[in-house]
């Protein structure tokens, strides 16, 4: 049973990589009957790519709260060595601008594998012949899209704070560049809120995305 854990999970991650690397629908057809062939179908992977966008945005929370930190403490301990604090924040912001297009991929990836999921299984819906299996089918996918539907609504959300919590931070690291002076630093406390609050409110929404996507594979789970 282990060894099968271990195999789907690889499966499933050669998936992840190579689904961004088939965006034409033709591509991705063809990326399905493989997975299918080793037993992995669309709803697999819909529950697979949730995860997925989850976790790298509970990473993308990590690291903008790290560059949040050391940002609030440059600017209130200015009297550090300004030159490896500057250094430091640059490799934050890296660190930020990488996640937020890993976020982007993530939940793009979720959206259209939820979209090819849904598609398919209104379609096998007309290839039953048992009008009772139809009904329970049908009404399983439609509670399975009422759900999937704000989870993604959810997680664009998030992503959609990310570029505001960035703008802030890209403009206070591009002048500490030009500016590493003790007291021109210190006098930074007062914009230091606008960073502050746009990495509040990305925090928020990813706290709450996150929640989001564990119901919504709870619930995909006691659905089968």
């Amino acid at each position: 049973m282990k060894g099968g854990i271990v195999h789907r999970r690889a499966v499933l991650g050669f998936g992840l990589a190579a689904a961004a690397a088939l965006a034409c629908s033709g591509c991705r057809s063809t990326y399905y009957g493989i997975m299918e062939s080793v037993g992995i179908h669309k709803r697999d992977l819909l529950v697979e790519r949730v995860e997925s966008a989850r976790d790298v945005q509970r990473k993308t929370a990590e690291v903008f709260a790290l560059a949040l930190a050391r940002y609030t403490a440059v600017i209130g301990s200015p009297e550090s060595s300004l030159s490896m604090a500057y250094a430091a924040l640059s490799q934050d912001l890296e660190r930020c601008e990488r996640q937020a297009r890993d976020v982007r991929d993530r939940v793009a990836s979720v959206e259209t594998v939820s979209r090819d999921l849904f598609k398919e299984w209104r379609k096998e819906l007309k290839a039953y012949n048992d009008p009772a299996l139809r009904a329970r089918s049908e009404a399983t996918l439609k509670a399975t899209e009422a759900r999937c539907r704000p989870l993604i609504a959810s997680m664009k959300q998030a992503e959609a704070r990310i570029e505001p919590a960035l703008k802030p931070l890209r403009d206070q690291v591009l002048f500490l560049k030009h500016n590493l002076n003790a007291e021109v630093i210190a006098g930074l406390k007062t914009e230091a809120a606008s960073v502050e609050a746009g990495v509040n409110a990305l925090l928020a929404d990813i706290r709450k995305a996150v929640a989001d996507a564990d119901a919504f594979i709870a619930g995909l789970g006691a659905e089968t």
